[in-house]
């Protein structure tokens, strides 16, 4: 049986939000791949985080952006001064345009923050359009694209990626050339049922790569009837090809909680690591995070 509280947690994977700022008109609309979103179109805060992970021992969160990238910054100076010396929010994950004309300011801002970790930019396109999130689908092998992406090495940041499987022959290509630039994986790679065969082909290449890591999260995205019986197989299929030591559990919250509670998503996480990977529970549920994100 699981013991919630003994097992210590940061969580690598986390969105605030506070409506009145005007940030995320995305979550006054529905989404085909989430679904509606009314359950969440409402502020999302520390407080609110802490309801939902009460019956968890939860020691920092990495804030991953969600807002517009043009309040990319914004969004940044938010939440400093929102939490400011407040060590809950272990880092940040800021919005990032590689095409934007200051995307070289924004880094320098960025490499100056004690609390930035690295950036995002959603990448993510699909010939099937419910699993496209970015504005263009050809980043991964835009030639300015890739040169700009060299930057991060330079401000010291590592890069969360959000890609479909299709896309992934452009990430291997990506992390090979800049090995020296660490890339995170988010929500398992999307292993999306209609494309599992070049998903898991391409997890099993991108393994190889050193210098890319994988967040175990988002299932519900996907699926949203997800059970532990039916993530099973992607979980341990993602650690076996990546090792423990690269592989971190996270709640992608307060998204995910438009299919399960806090309380049974970390259940099913917890209790398929202690019934697969009982020897590596704190690395995936706080020493890799903290290593990857060097909070």
């Amino acid at each position: 049986m699981y013991q919630k509280k003994i097992i210590k947690i940061i969580d690598p994977h986390v969105h605030f939000w506070d409506l009145s700022l005007g940030r995320n008109h995305w979550l006054s609309g529905r989404s085909d791949l989430l679904g509606s979103l009314a359950p969440i179109n409402k502020n999302y805060l520390k407080q609110e985080y802490l309801l939902d992970s009460q019956e968890f021992d939860v020691e920092k969160i990495i804030h991953v952006e969600a807002a517009s990238k043009i309040f990319s910054k914004s969004e940044v100076e938010w939440l400093d001064k929102l939490y400011d010396s407040d060590s809950f929010l272990g880092g940040i994950v800021a919005g990032v345009d590689f095409l934007d004309p200051r995307l070289e300011e924004a880094l320098e801002f960025y490499g100056n923050n004690k609390r930035v970790k690295g950036v995002r930019q959603l990448l993510n396109w699909s010939e099937n359009p419910k699993y496209t999130a970015a504005d263009r689908s050809d980043d991964l092998t835009n030639q300015q694209w890739i040169k700009n992406f060299s930057l991060l090495k330079k401000y010291h940041l590592s890069f969360d990626m959000q890609i479909c499987p299709e896309q992934m022959n452009g990430a291997i290509a990506l992390a090979e050339l800049y090995s020296d630039i660490e890339i995170i994986i988010d929500h398992a790679g999307m292993p999306i049922a209609e494309y599992l065969h070049v998903w898991k082909k391409g997890i099993a290449r991108l393994s190889s790569c050193k210098n890319v890591y994988i967040k175990l999260s988002g299932f519900g995205m996907f699926d949203h009837h997800w059970r532990k019986e039916s993530v099973i197989m992607y979980i341990e299929y993602i650690i076996n090809c990546f090792g423990a030591n690269r592989c971190m559990f996270a709640s992608n919250f307060p998204v995910d909680k438009l299919y399960r509670s806090y309380n049974a998503l970390m259940q099913s996480y917890i209790q398929i690591a202690q019934e697969c990977f009982h020897q590596d529970i704190n690395k995936l549920f706080y020493e890799n995070a903290k290593s990857i994100y060097k909070l």
